[in-house]
């Protein structure tokens, strides 16, 4: 907490330097004077000894994770050993030192620098034991929580409260699937199920491919395009760690934006990926509607949904794509396999609701 609110004082009180950024721009800040600044909890940083601007040891972010980078605090400290020594020398050989390490954070726009002068040491001996060099603030990755919520499920740490994935794949004896998932939203506990599964039963080879996405990664939803929405992140069932490191890449990519999920066209591209795939499942989150269900023309093959957070009704639009595709329905308590048999005006019970054929697609009956 000390450490944050540090980084918050710095941020609100001390001169900065946005934009993109230059040694010369950088040495015309000035410092923030703090007595001691606590570098202990910094995942990110570059050490140098007291005096010295050669790195002693360094752990740096990697290129593709500085689009989080907010700031970069370069520290030293006030006491010297002699009158003539000079810092703002030693503060350039620094910056040049760490920019032939990493010289893509000169490249940044809109990062905040910040040159932070401890003044708590009056010898040289207190002042050798504190830290100096830089210390990199990112923002926290998106998708965290989630992803900390899938690693309890996947290692059995966590309590399954609503175990529908596992409980329709130990019903089944499906081969040669395509694992088409949803990652949105609340379907963190279910896509936990999904690697818990692949986990448990890799060495059957009963998956054959998986495609997880996300409603078009960061896409504002006005400009999500039906059949173009992206954020789909394709794969053969290769082994768990690189199916496991999709997902989490599917989180972080994004988190689905508005209610509606682009199923249809993840289902094509994944059929299309994938065309000796034999059973083609879709994990998919009831309460979100189908943004292209128009594209339903496109799918060939019978699908196979699971719905997921299904409580007292069932989504039409999954009937319906089950119906159009000659596929089914399966929640934790039952599969429904007889759709594409219905005729106009014939209804079916499902979760207490009932569900009536009106112009050749599911409605739901009022009681």
């Amino acid at each position: 907490m000390k450490t944050s609110f540090l980084i918050l004082l710095i941020m609100a009180f001390s001169p900065t330097l946005f934009a993109q950024q230059s040694i010369d721009k950088i040495m015309e800040l000035s410092p923030k004077e703090v007595d001691f600044y606590n570098a202990s909890a910094a995942t990110y940083n570059v050490v140098m000894a007291y005096g010295k601007s050669e790195i002693s040891s360094k752990k740096l972010p990697k290129v593709e994770n500085l689009e989080r980078l907010m700031s970069i605090d370069l520290v030293y400290t006030e006491f010297r050993r002699s009158e003539r020594f000079n810092q703002p020398k030693l503060n350039r050989y620094r910056l040049e030192s760490l920019k032939k390490v990493m010289p893509e954070i000169f490249k940044l726009e809109n990062i905040q620098w910040n040159i932070i002068e401890q003044t708590g040491a009056d010898n040289q001996t207190d002042a050798e034991n504190l830290f100096h060099g830089f210390v990199f603030h990112l923002k926290e990755e998106r998708g965290e929580e989630d992803i900390e919520q899938i690693d309890g499920i996947v290692n059995q740490k966590s309590e399954i409260e609503d175990s529908t994935v596992l409980k329709v794949f130990n019903r089944h004896n499906w081969d040669k699937m395509l694992i088409t998932a949803d990652l949105t939203g609340s379907m963190s506990p279910y896509i936990g199920q999904v690697l818990l599964w692949f986990k448990l039963n890799e060495i059957d080879k009963k998956a054959k491919y998986f495609l997880f996405f996300n409603d078009g990664n960061l896409t504002p939803d006005e400009d999500k395009k039906v059949g173009k929405t992206g954020g789909l992140y394709p794969s053969p069932a290769t082994n768990y760690n690189d199916i496991e490191n999709l997902a989490f890449k599917t989180i972080r990519s994004g988190d689905g934006g508005d209610w509606e999920e682009n199923d249809i066209e993840a289902l094509y591209n994944g059929i299309k990926n994938c065309p000796e795939c034999q059973d083609i499942i879709l994990i998919a989150d009831n309460d979100s509607p189908i943004r292209d269900f128009s594209m339903i023309v496109m799918i060939k093959q019978p699908i196979r949904v699971i719905l997921c957070g299904v409580n007292g009704y069932i989504n039409p639009q999954y009937l319906n794509l089950a119906k159009a595709t000659k596929g089914s329905i399966h929640t934790m308590e039952e599969d429904i396999t007889n759709l594409m048999e219905m005729k106009e005006g014939e209804t079916i019970e499902v979760k207490e609701k009932t569900y009536k054929i009106y112009k050749g697609n599911f409605v739901i009956v009022k009681s």
